[in-house]
């Protein structure tokens, strides 16, 4: 018996989809960075485009796709998340036929040691975010990009005491400017991505 490829059949008034695909894919993944194997758990959400000439997207490679780029990291190791994102985004459009584009989107949770100027060294959380674009027959582009959290002094609340003391204090405005002002802390969570060519290589530790 033939069966009915659903996927592939027309339907009338269709029309073209920039993005369709699965999101929330969690992986264990391998990237060797600096000599060493780092174990990480990937989130990870995969699209292709789908033309009006067809009707649903076929999602079940790409799960397949995803699977099997992961566990070749396992054995062959790769350099980068970035570099990870890339390899899936290109056989996204081997295995999509009728796709013209394809997108993976990439985080995981990251530990780096960092030294707090005269503090001791200690591992501190990051987020690494990877990014892979393609259009067929056009190259690919990848995006290198990492979270960090912080505290900032909230400059609202230290320009408000310092005019307080100005009125309060007569001739004080003139070194008012070197005076730290009382405030409050405020924590922030702040990204920083770049886009480069798929040849480019950007050190996300750097970021």
């Amino acid at each position: 018996m033939d069966a009915l490829d659903c996927q592939s059949k027309r339907v009338e008034n269709s029309f073209k989809l920039t993005r369709v695909g699965v999101t929330g894919i969690l992986k264990p993944v391998v990237v060797q960075r600096h000599g060493r194997d780092n174990h990480l758990v990937a989130e990870i959400d995969v699209f292709v485009d789908l033309p009006s000439t067809q009707r649903g997207s076929h999602m079940s490679r790409n799960v397949e796709v995803v699977t099997e780029m992961v566990d070749e990291s396992v054995r062959a190791r790769v350099g980068s998340l970035e570099q990870m994102a890339a390899n899936i985004c290109r056989e996204l459009l081997t295995r999509h036929d009728y796709a013209s584009f394809a997108e993976v989107r990439m985080a995981a949770d990251y530990f780096l040691e960092r030294r707090p100027d005269g503090g001791k060294a200690s591992l501190e959380p990051f987020k690494l975010i990877a990014k892979a674009t393609a259009r067929r027959g056009n190259g690919l582009m990848k995006e290198v990009g990492v979270e960090a959290r912080g505290m900032t002094v909230c400059p609202c609340a230290a320009e408000t005491a310092r005019s307080i003391v100005l009125d309060e204090v007569p001739g004080l405005d003139k070194c008012a400017g070197s005076i730290p002002m009382v405030s409050h802390n405020q924590r922030n969570t702040t990204t920083l991505t770049v886009e480069v060519p798929e040849h480019v290589e950007i050190e996300a530790d750097d970021l």
